[in-house]
């Protein structure tokens, strides 16, 4: 699951508790139900929102580069794609888009975290270096 709908579902479900819950009892149920429902229609559309990534049948890479003697773990959008070898390079077929990419190093570590957005185009090719 992607992290907006989570922080979304999260929100609802705060809201159905606080609606049903601590709403004072004055209040008549039709009130609540209005409510509710109003809740679940913008639940439905703040989870619905478009991804920025475009698929591409030409693939854009993006050439993964750690110049590096540590082994950094590769997030790509906050996922975790990979942990690399030292002094390795890979590649990442991407799709046309914005791309967070972040290499994060072990707590204890002579090595500093790198961090680096992309925007990719289909067919094009991209570098990130971890120095």
């Amino acid at each position: 699951m992607k992290k907006p709908i989570v922080y979304t579902l999260v929100g609802g479900l705060i809201l159905f508790v606080w609606q049903f819950f601590l709403l004072p009892r004055t209040k008549p149920i039709a009130m609540k139900l209005n409510v509710l429902a109003l809740t679940a229609i913008c639940m439905l559309g703040l989870s619905a929102c478009q991804n920025d990534i475009l698929e591409c049948d030409n693939k854009a890479t993006i050439v993964i580069v750690n110049n590096t003697v540590c082994t950094p773990e590769i997030l790509v959008n906050g996922d975790l794609f990979l942990e690399m070898n030292p002094l390795d390079s890979v590649e990442y077929a991407a799709d046309a888009g914005t791309y967070n990419l972040r290499a994060r190093m072990a707590v204890i570590s002579v090595c500093v975290d790198s961090e680096e957005t992309i925007a990719t185009e289909c067919g094009e090719t991209y570098r990130f270096e971890v120095n």
